[in-house]
């Protein structure tokens, strides 16, 4: 979590004054510099999962199984 305070903001701070979102979006930019370049995070189940190797390939449904499985109501 981030906090930054401005004062004289208000509680929408992209419509305060001039001086005050200046500092705002220039603290988001800094903030968004140091958040993004910092690149795509993983869960410990997708770091797990990629150490794993190439996911299995699919075979695409064709029409009969998709006739079947709707006459079976799924």
């Amino acid at each position: 979590m981030t906090l930054a305070r401005f004062d004289g903001g208000l509680h929408d701070l992209t419509l305060s004054g001039p001086a005050v979102r200046e500092k705002v979006f220039t603290e988001v930019g800094r903030w968004a510099e140091g958040f993004l370049g910092a690149g795509p995070t993983e869960t410990p189940a997708e770091a797990a999962a990629s150490d794993a190797g190439p996911p299995a390939s699919r075979r695409p449904a064709d029409e009969s199984d998709q006739a079947a499985t709707s006459a079976q109501g799924g």
